[in-house]
Formats: C-alpha cells, sequence, structure tokens
C-alpha cells in the first residue's frame, strides 16, 4: 500500500511538471503570435517567456522601430511585461532593464507625417494606464535645433520612472547623467489627453 501511494505522489508531480512546461510552452507560442499580429516587423527580440500564472511575459533583446522609415527608437536588454487580471489583459508595469532610447530630428519629422489616430482617452480608460521604469540604459538626443553641438548627446540613465496620476497625467521622475553637463534630475508630468507638458530640468551648471 505504501509502495502504490509512492508511486502516485510521483505520478502527480511527474504530471504537474509536464503540465508546467507544456503550458508555459503553449502560452509563449501564443504571446509570440499576438505580438507579431500586433507589431509585425516593428518589434524584434531574440527570445520570448511567458507566464500565464505569474501574469508576465519577458523579452530578451528587445527592439522596437517606428514610422514607414523603420527607425529605431528603442532597444532594451530585457523588457518586463506584468499584466493585472491575467496575462494578456491589463498592463500594469513595465520593467526596461538598460534601455537605449533614441529621439532625432528625423523621428520627430517623420512623425509628424504620419496621420493622427484615436484620441488616446477615447480607447484607454485612465484606470488602464501603466507605469514604466527604466534601469541603467541611455538616452541619446540627435537634433540640432535643442542641442546645437556637432555629435549626438548621449545621457546615462540612472533611473526614469512614469507613473499614472489623476486621469490621463503622468507623473514624470528621472535621473540622468551627461559627460558634458554632470547630472540631470527630471522633475513634471504630461498629460496625455490635453497634451499639457510641464517638466523641469535641474542640473549643476543649468536650471530650466
Amino acid at each position: 500500500m505504501a509502495y502504490f501511494i509512492l508511486v502516485l505522489i510521483l505520478a502527480v508531480f511527474g504530471f504537474a511538471d509536464y503540465f508546467l512546461l507544456t503550458s508555459s510552452a503553449s502560452v509563449t507560442r501564443i504571446a509570440r503570435g499576438e505580438l507579431t499580429d500586433l507589431f509585425g516587423e516593428k518589434l524584434r527580440y531574440s527570445g520570448l517567456t511567458a507566464s500565464y500564472f505569474d501574469e508576465v511575459l519577458v523579452l530578451e533583446d528587445a527592439e522596437f522601430f517606428a514610422t514607414k522609415e523603420h527607425i529605431k527608437v528603442l532597444s532594451a536588454d530585457r523588457a518586463e511585461v506584468r499584466f493585472r487580471g491575467g496575462l494578456g489583459k491589463r498592463i500594469d508595469q513595465v520593467h526596461l532593464d538598460r534601455p537605449r532610447l533614441t529621439l532625432s530630428k528625423r523621428l520627430f519629422a517623420e512623425l509628424e507625417k504620419m496621420p493622427e489616430g484615436d484620441p488616446i482617452h477615447e480607447a484607454v480608460s485612465p484606470e488602464e494606464l501603466p507605469s514604466l521604469f527604466c534601469r541603467g540604459g541611455t538616452l541619446e538626443l540627435i537634433h540640432g535645433d535643442v542641442f546645437d553641438w556637432k555629435f549626438p548627446q548621449a545621457f546615462s540613465i540612472h533611473e526614469l520612472s512614469l507613473i499614472p496620476s489623476t486621469g490621463y497625467r503622468y507623473l514624470i521622475h528621472g535621473l540622468l547623467e551627461s559627460k558634458r553637463l554632470g547630472t540631470w534630475e527630471i522633475q513634471g508630468f504630461f498629460d496625455l489627453k490635453t497634451e499639457d507638458l510641464d517638466v523641469r530640468l535641474t542640473c549643476e551648471r543649468l536650471d530650466f
């Protein structure tokens, strides 16, 4: 009898392990198809894992491209998307490890050519807005009208967060570092609905 119970327990654990492995593989395969349908060639990554039970989607070596010219805007060593209410439901938080965000004059020019989409407040409710957290990485500005220097300006990201507040307003907080200008602190907000922007940049040599 004891031998039978032992075999039964081992069988249950073996089935549980098999179920978790196969279900995880199935969820990952479904997630990969959904991302392809949603972003197409605008999103690339070297690896993807999805956990139905943890409600987490992880992309390794992720790259995101924008506009018809396929301009790379963002890349990250690791992007972790945390959901609430089930995998693929409401996005609660996005965590980026060592992101590289590139903002260029060419990008802004191409964005101005694109037709306007539906207003954000018609597609998403304030309760559905996710938080964004960045750890490490760089912010690169290539825009002569903003920084009239010969070379692109790169800022190391110590920390950067965008957290939903009231309505469609995001609170912005960050700490960046430039070899030319030293440490920068960012404080402010951006409203997705009204497009109001109020950001204060403070550094050792400038304050505006």
